[in-house]
This record gives C-alpha cells, sequence and structure tokens, in this order.
C-alpha cells in the first residue's frame, strides 16, 4: 500500500478478517499478491467504496467530488456508489464515479501507465526480486532496502549474516535514531537507517570480524515484529544522574518483554526465532522458558562500545541533546528485567524533529459514504467501523544446537545484483 503526495488516508477498522480503509483526498495504490479466502479489503471514499476480490494492483484516486477506480494485473473488484447498485471493475479497466448526490459512472479501458504507476511498478518489481529475500523469512518488511546497503556472507556457524556498507566509525546497532513510546508496544525503536526496519525488529546481532553483521536466523519460522530486540540496562552509577542503557542481543539470546501484561514480562522468550536458544551462553530446551531474573549475561555486552546509554530524564525526549547517546562499559549499569520505569512525555509521541504539515481543514471535514455495501465473505454485517490490536503471542520453534565459531577466514559474500536482479526503480 502507497500513498502519493497530499493524500488523506486513515485506517477504519482492521480485524483478522479485512481492513477497511478511508480515502478522502490524494492518491492510493495497492498491491495484492495474495488474498486468503475469507478476508478482504475495503476503501471508502467520499462518493464510494471499494471492495477487493483478488489479488491484483489497484489504484484509487480521489480529486474534489471524483473517483477513479482502476484495476491491473488480473486484478477485479467491486465498486458500490452512495446511491446505487455495485458495479464489478473487471482486470486492465478504470471506473469514474462523479458527483456527491447521485453519482454518475463511467467505465472505459484503463489508460497507460503515468509516472507514478510506473514507480509503484518499480518499487514492486524490485521488492520481488531482492536478493535478501533468500535469506529472510517471509513476511518481514524490507528486504529490498537491504540490498542497497549491504552485502550477505555465509559462516558455517550462523548461516547467512547481512553486513551493513556505510556505517560510521564505532557504529554499534541501537545506537542512531531515537526511542519512540507506542500505545501497545511502550517503548519503540526508530532507527536513521533506511534498512533499520528489518534489522532492528526481527533477528539478532553478532560482532564478527571487526564488523556488525544482522543474521535474521533460520528459515521457516513465522517472523514475530517486536519493538526492538535489545537488553536493558539501569540503576546507574552511584555518582552522576541515573542513567538506562540497551544493547543488541546477540545470536539466540531470548527477550524479556517491556510491554503486555505483567506475565508476559517476567519470562524470556523467543518468539519468531527459529536457531539455538541461549541463556548466559548456555543453550537451553526448546520449550524453556526462563525467569526473567535468570538472564544475566548477554554476548555484545562484551563488545566494546556495544552499550548504549542517556541520563533517565531525557530517554525517548525529542531535544536534540537527547539523541546524543553515550557508551559505557560492562558492570556500570544492571540489567533490567522486563520492567521499564520510564514514562513517556508529549515529545514521545512525535516522529519527526520539526512540526509537520496540517492538511487543509476541507480535508479534515470530508467524511466518507455509506454504500450499501454487500457483506464480504467472513466480515458477516460487522461492516461498522472497529479496530482491533491482536495481541502478542509466542511461538516455540525447533529444536536446535548449540552454534560452534565461524571459520572467519574467508567467508563467501553474496553482493546483490546477479542472475536475476533487475536495476533499482525510483527513490523515495
Amino acid at each position: 500500500m502507497r500513498a502519493g503526495e497530499e493524500t488523506q488516508l486513515g485506517v477504519i477498522g482492521l480485524e483478522p478478517e479485512g481492513l477497511q480503509l478511508r480515502l478522502t483526498a490524494g492518491a492510493l495504490a495497492l498491491d495484492l499478491r495474495s488474498l486468503a479466502a475469507g478476508r478482504s479489503l475495503q476503501v471508502r471514499t467520499p462518493n464510494a467504496a471499494l471492495r477487493v476480490e483478488q489479488s491484483g494492483s489497484y489504484r484509487v484516486e480521489v480529486a474534489g467530488d471524483t473517483t477513479t477506480f482502476t484495476s491491473r494485473r488480473g486484478g477485479r473488484a467491486t465498486v458500490t456508489p452512495t446511491a446505487g447498485e455495485p458495479v464489478v471493475v473487471a482486470a486492465s479497466e478504470e471506473l469514474v464515479v462523479s458527483g456527491s448526490g447521485a453519482p454518475e459512472l463511467a467505465s472505459t479501458a484503463a489508460p497507460e501507465l503515468d509516472a507514478w504507476d510506473r514507480w509503484n511498478t518499480a518499487r514492486t518489481d524490485g521488492q520481488l526480486d531482492a536478493v535478501s529475500a533468500r535469506y529472510v523469512p517471509a513476511g518481514v518488511y524490507g528486504v529490498h532496502d537491504l540490498d542497497l546497503a549491504g552485502d550477505w556472507r555465509v559462516f558455517p556457524a550462523y548461516g547467512a549474516v547481512w553486513v551493513p556498507h556505510r556505517v560510521g566509525v564505532g557504529w554499534a546497532p541501537y545506537s542512531t535514531g531515537r526511542w519512540m513510546w507506542d500505545p501497545w508496544y511502550g517503548w519503540t525503536w526508530v532507527d536513521d537507517a533506511r534498512w533499520g526496519w528489518a534489522t532492528f525488529h526481527h533477528g539478532r546481532w553478532l560482532y564478527l570480524s571487526g564488523r556488525w553483521s544482522w543474521c535474521p536466523g533460520p528459515l521457516g519460522v513465522r517472523p514475530y515484529y517486536a519493538p526492538a530486540l535489545v537488553a536493558f540496562y539501569g540503576r546507574g552509577p552511584s555518582y552522576g544522574r541515573p542513567r538506562v542503557g540497551w544493547v543488541a542481543l546477540g545470536w539466540g539470546e531470548p527477550l524479556i518483554p517491556w510491554w503486555g501484561p505483567a506475565r508476559l514480562r517476567r519470562r524470556a522468550v523467543w518468539a519468531g526465532w527459529g536457531g539455538p536458544r541461549l541463556v548466559n551462553q548456555v543453550v537451553v530446551e526448546s520449550g524453556t522458558l526462563p525467569a526473567a531474573e535468570d538472564v544475566r549475561l548477554y554476548r555484545n555486552a562484551r563488545v566494546p562500545g556495544a552499550i548504549v546509554e542517556i541520563e533517565r530524564d531525557r530517554f525517548g525526549r525529542r531535544s536534540s541533546e537527547a539523541l546524543r547517546f553515550g557508551r559505557t562499559r560492562p558492570g556500570r549499569l544492571s540489567p533490567l528485567h522486563g520492567r521499564m520505569d520510564v514514562g513517556p512525555d508529549r515529545s514521545s509521541l512525535l516522529p519527526q524533529r520539526g512540526p509537520a504539515q496540517r492538511p487543509p481543514d476541507a480535508i479534515f471535514r470530508r467524511g466518507v459514504g455509506e454504500p450499501r455495501l454487500a457483506p464480504a465473505p467472513g466480515l458477516g454485517e460487522r461492516l461498522a467501523p472497529r479496530t482491533a490490536v491482536p495481541p502478542a503471542r509466542v511461538v516455540k520453534p525447533p529444536r536446535g544446537g548449540p552454534p560452534r565459531e565461524p571459520a572467519l577466514t574467508a567467508p563467501g559474500t553474496i553482493r546483490p545484483g546477479g542472475s536475476g536482479s533487475r536495476g533499482r526503480g525510483p527513490g523515495r
């Protein structure tokens, strides 16, 4: 799902059975590679609603009282105006709905691709042909960005690991970005790097041959998003201001959640990790969920400069001073076990350092139409706006053996751009 500039897009309903969106201005591109049976995707506009019935690519554009629906690449959808009967939009067809009271409909063949269509196509092609998709579990976002910013190397003990090209001297994971507050997950890491989504919300980080490398772990395990994969430190030194620190989790190390119900924060978990499980550098059984207090040692904490820290009263704040993280050595801070006694302020909720541009007031006053939509399979009559956030779940990955030290003499290097790789599409 991609939105053009000056687009006003909102989520009406998010449920396991489907997604409902509201588009009141601008352009929206939808690229559905699959659509499971019993699920639907609906887009409401001021004078009509689109319900996607099968995989394909779609474009919805709202300009004043005119809405244009375009279907391509085998797509098929149903458009229902605010006053009128549903109309099927077949593949390579365009339907224009004009007016608000009794909209007029005009159907033609889909026009030639324009610049924005070609940009979306290039982005999709790059994602489908990403070399990194061979090594990262399906469902992890951002694999195409890895191709543009690093190389893959293979080590016998760890499998394929990804090494970023350009990082500063002394760089460490989770050192260039900021902490933001999420209503569900609490403190969430937002990295400055373009490639920072997959690498800071999935997998583990390793320090190999003097360089930081990201390891997605074995394939075949359903990935689970985490707001960050770090171990927190706190309770500060005996002098100066109290501080909060963190370090990237290493190979096979568990995550101690700082969000969710209290019972979740009392146990170390390996959600989304399919490799060996290590607690204090000792392999444990696959079904073991140790108590949070039993996890005391982290491999990356021994790497110089790997523990990042900041004063406690500036953690998660938006000011420029709060973004200058320091470094510390093991022993100055003690591990925290699932409890973060640092709350957010207003700046913790804002994603940018400067003020955002407010859309025109007329956009906010515009509503979406309420056409007589036929219930999609699995949705029944539940078409009223409702948002549900699924709780975090834990899976038990297959049992694995203990890791071995890698043969660091001549690792194989895999570079993007080989056979079957297409050129880079237009940038963001």
